[in-house]
C-alpha cells in the first residue's frame, strides 16, 4: 500500500483519539522576485505539551503506537505528531542516532526507496542550527504534490536559477529514480566534499527522485526559524507581527542569510 494512503488512515484514527495534534494555521501566499512562497501563520492558541514520562527528552525512544505507519528493521515510519502539512511522515532510527553529524549509507538505504517508490519529497534538518526539533535522527517525507493544491512544492528546487537565488552556496547533484541508494549516498558524500562540510557543521538536505540539494547553514533563525521546508518555499510565523516582519525583510534575504557560512563575505544578500 502507498505509505501516504496508509498515513491518511492512521491519521484519521489518531485525530479522533487526540494522538495527532495538527497545528492550526492560516496560509498567506507571498510573491517575491517571481517566486511564490507560502507563509503559515499560527491561527489561534497552540502549545506543544511537555512530556513528563521517562522518554520526554526523546519522544522517538518509544514512539506513540497510534502514530506508527510502518516498521522496518532499523527504522520506523511515523506521522509527524505536530504537523503543519497533512500526511507529513517521519522516518526515525529505531535505536538512537544523533541528528547532527554525517549521514550513513544505511540511512540512504532506508530513505531513498521510500521516496522513489511513493513519489515523495524528502528532507533532513542536520542539527539544531539547521532547524532540527529533536536530537534523535529523523528524516521527513511529504507527498510530491505537497498537499497544498499545487503540483509540487511552492518553490521548485530542480530549477537552477531558483537554487542560486535562495542559496548560492548550496550543491545540487542530479539523480535518477532508478539509481540505487549506494549512488545516492555517494552523491551526498560528494556534495559534502565539494562544500568542505565538516561533520559537525549544520546542513539541510532536500532529496527528490531527480536530485539532491545540500544546503550549508549558518544559523537557525533569521526573523523566523528556518528549516529545510523554507528552501522548498514554506515558512512559519507564530503571529501577525512575525508574518509582517518576514514580508518586510524578504524571504529571499532570510534564506540567503540562513545558508551563508560565517567565512563567506558579501553573499548574505
Amino acid at each position: 500500500m502507498d505509505i501516504f494512503e496508509l498515513g491518511r488512515e492512521v491519521a484519521a484514527r489518531a485525530s479522533r483519539s487526540g494522538a495527532l495534534c495538527s497545528i492550526p494555521t492560516r496560509v498567506f501566499p507571498h510573491q517575491e522576485l517571481g517566486l511564490t512562497f507560502l507563509i503559515h501563520q499560527l491561527d489561534g492558541p497552540f502549545h506543544k505539551p511537555h512530556g513528563t514520562g521517562p522518554n520526554h527528552g526523546d519522544p522517538f525512544a518509544s514512539p506513540d503506537p497510534e502514530l506508527l505507519v510502518a516498521q522496518y528493521p532499523h527504522y520506523s515510519l511515523l506521522l509527524n505528531k505536530f504537523n503543519l502539512l497533512a500526511n507529513h511522515l517521519l522516518l526515525i532510527t529505531r535505536r538512537f542516532q544523533p541528528q547532527d553529524g554525517s549521514l550513513t549509507e544505511q540511512d540512504f538505504a532506508a530513505f531513498w526507496p521510500l521516496l522513489t517508490a511513493h513519489d515523495a519529497i524528502g528532507f533532513y534538518n542536520g542539527g539544531t542550527e539547521a532547524g532540527a526539533s529533536q536530537p534523535h535522527r529523523h528524516f521527513q517525507l511529504l507527498p510530491g504534490h505537497f498537499n497544498t493544491g499545487l503540483t509540487g512544492p511552492p518553490v521548485n528546487p530542480r530549477d537552477a536559477d531558483t537554487r542560486r537565488l535562495l542559496c548560492p552556496r548550496g550543491i545540487w547533484l542530479a539523480l535518477c529514480a532508478d539509481d540505487d541508494s549506494h549512488r545516492v549516498f555517494a552523491a551526498y558524500r560528494q556534495a559534502c566534499h565539494q562544500l568542505a562540510l565538516a561533520p559537525e557543521h549544520p546542513f539541510n538536505l532536500i532529496l527528490l527522485p531527480q536530485g539532491l540539494w545540500l544546503i550549508p547553514r549558518s544559523c537557525r533563525r533569521v526573523v523566523t526559524e528556518v528549516n529545510a521546508l523554507g528552501f522548498l518555499g514554506s515558512l512559519f510565523a507564530v503571529n501577525r507581527q512575525e508574518l509582517d516582519s518576514i514580508r518586510q525583510f524578504g524571504v529571499v534575504n532570510i534564506l540567503r542569510q540562513a545558508s551563508t557560512l560565517p567565512s563567506d563575505t558579501g553573499q548574505g544578500g
